[in-house]
């Protein structure tokens, strides 16, 4: 995780997102006459121009992958939490996959020809790794917000 210090000059472009997977915005912003033409954070934040941010990025200059921002200003902190909600959704709908097929594959396994058993397994596999995306995705959301908070009462502290 890399944090990095911003000052959007001017906002543009702004995009709000709404899908069955997810909301997110996507934008463009001037700083320091720099121009980038695709910045996206989750959820649907306000976004402040001529204000000092602290930026969580997964990699420097990495705008397209925005993790939160704390408002130097305010002392505001932006991420994400609604992916804790979205992981225990996923955790659901994989214990109910599970809880619905595992025994009754395991008492039919003579019975299930080659094509249904591969059908469970690529479920089970698929099912699997959304919730390993999901959860990888919340604990950089949870690291975002730690290291936002450690930087944020280094600055004001100062």
């Amino acid at each position: 995780m890399h944090i990095q210090s911003v000052i959007f000059d001017r906002v543009f472009s702004i995009s709000p997102h709404h899908t069955k997977w997810g909301k997110w915005t996507e934008f463009g912003f001037e700083s320091g006459g720099k121009k980038v033409l695709q910045a996206s954070v989750y959820g649907h934040p306000a976004i402040p121009s001529g204000v000092k941010l602290l930026m969580a990025l997964p990699a420097p200059d990495d705008w397209k992958n925005i993790c939160g921002w704390a408002n130097l200003d305010t002392g505001e902190i932006s991420v994400q939490s609604a992916a804790v909600g979205d992981s225990i959704a996923l955790f659901v709908i994989w214990l109910a996959f599970i809880v619905a097929t595992f025994p009754a594959f395991l008492l039919r396994i003579s019975e299930l020809s080659n094509g249904q058993i591969l059908g469970v397994s690529v479920g089970l596999v698929g099912v699997s790794l959304l919730i390993g995306y999901s959860i990888r995705r919340v604990r950089r959301l949870v690291a975002s917000r730690k290291l936002l908070e450690d930087q944020l009462s280094v600055h004001r502290g100062s």
